[in-house]
């Protein structure tokens, strides 16, 4: 028994620097644009389509991800998920076609959905067992940390790296990749208390009970819509400023402070939400559009000026607390609303539409990219986007943001609230 605390307090102990470099790649989302455009030949249009490719994998891969760790076991599934990564990272750097780096895409993809599901639930039922279910919030936040501080590091040091070497950044990704995937098999297994038997009856089954409630139905409709905006916006935004002549240093500069500025944005949650109440989805994505088309229109010779620069970037600084409390924001309003025999179910068919929507979104602007310039293309996703945010926001009226006594029961439906009720 104590042998078996002691690997339990082991994970508890490992994850916290294991998280440093393994909740996601270093050394490359500063850089990633430029690499593919300049080191590998790339169009932008090309460069949204790598995410699409990326997102769709993702997509495709929740069911068969979840019925995989069931069979193997956290442990392996966090090996398996870094050893991808590892192959997809080095995939990066040896080949230069745009399909065989399509693949390696979603072979990365499928690594992250293996891993960052196992991650989760390794470390929640460690400290489960150890009775301190309590401070996973705690430990989880502090260990996110660490790779946010690193990461805003390694992205200022990628950008003067590019400029000697557009490979050198990618090579320090692949070791960190590799870094993660030899402390990974430091893991010892552990079962998880919270799985639920993963049956494709019983999800689609699960899923047509989620749809009974417009409540959900609204946030995973905004979420398959202000997500795809995001992800779309993380590579225009990039693609503009190169535009304006940044290069890699300052571009990574820019990189770092948004990674930071998401980093406050998730910390600021609560006093977000104190200010802007029920409407902070409303409020959230309004102006996140708004800025975005902003953002584009500095790059038409009609709206440029001496200022454009300074738009840019003041611009981005409300982007970026924008992403980094959405995010939680949103999660939260899924989760913490929903009753424990369906959040499985809802947290998968949450990721589905959310990167089903980024998969559609960054197609929709590789097209345009293809017969528009960079800035145009962007003004007109922004006033698509625009329309989007609205219409979405029309149904989400009187379904989400309420006060608990003002959902029908029909909206209450898998919620703790209808449990309460009962």
């Amino acid at each position: 028994m104590e042998n078996n605390i002691q690997k339990l307090e082991k994970n508890v102990s490992i994850y916290k620097n294991y998280k440093m470099v393994g909740y996601d790649w270093l050394f490359y989302y500063a850089i990633s644009v430029l690499f593919f455009i300049q080191v590998k030949g790339f169009s932008m249009s090309q460069v949204m389509y790598l995410s699409s490719i990326f997102t769709l994998a993702n997509f495709i891969g929740q069911i068969p991800v979840n019925m995989l760790i069931e069979k193997i076991g956290l442990r392996k599934s966090i090996i398996i998920g870094n050893l991808l990564n590892t192959i997809a990272a080095a995939g990066f750097i040896l080949f230069n076609s745009f399909w065989s780096i399509g693949v390696f895409q979603a072979i990365c993809s499928i690594g992250f959905a293996l891993k960052s599901v196992a991650e989760s639930s390794l470390i929640y039922s460690s400290m489960k067992k150890l009775g301190k279910r309590s401070l996973f919030s705690k430990v989880e936040g502090a260990s996110n940390s660490k790779y946010y501080y690193l990461d805003a590091i390694a992205s200022i040091l990628a950008g003067y790296m590019f400029l000697l070497n557009g490979y050198l950044p990618m090579l320090w990704c692949f070791a960190g990749c590799l870094i993660a995937l030899l402390i990974s098999f430091e893991f010892n297994d552990v079962k998880n208390d919270e799985k639920e038997e993963f049956k494709l009856k019983e999800f689609f089954s699960g899923f047509r009970t989620i749809l009974k409630s417009g409540r959900f139905c609204s946030l995973l409709i905004f979420s398959f819509v202000f997500t795809g905006i995001i992800n779309m916006s993380t590579n225009l935004y990039k693609a503009i400023l190169i535009d304006f002549n940044f290069d890699s240093s300052k571009l990574a500069l820019v990189v770092c402070v948004m990674t930071a500025l998401a980093g406050l944005g998730a910390k600021s949650v609560y006093y977000i939400e104190k200010k802007t109440k029920n409407k902070t989805l409303t409020i959230f994505s309004i102006i996140y559009v708004l800025l975005l088309i902003v953002i584009g229109m500095q790059g038409i010779d009609k709206f440029t000026s001496s200022y454009s620069t300074i738009i840019i970037c003041t611009s981005l600084v409300f982007m970026g607390i924008i992403q980094g409390a959405y995010r939680v924001i949103n999660k939260k309003y899924i989760v913490s609303f929903t009753h424990t025999n369906f959040r499985s179910k809802v947290v998968t068919l949450y990721y589905i539409f959310e990167n089903l929507g980024a998969t559609i979104i960054c197609f929709i602007s590789g097209l345009l990219l293809e017969e528009y310039t960079n800035s145009v293309s962007t003004v007109i996703m922004g006033f698509i986007s625009l329309v989007l945010v609205i219409l979405v926001l029309a149904f989400m009226n009187k379904r989400v943001g309420l006060k608990p006594e003002d959902y029908s029961k029909k909206d209450l439906y898998g919620s703790e609230l209808e449990y309460d009720k009962k």
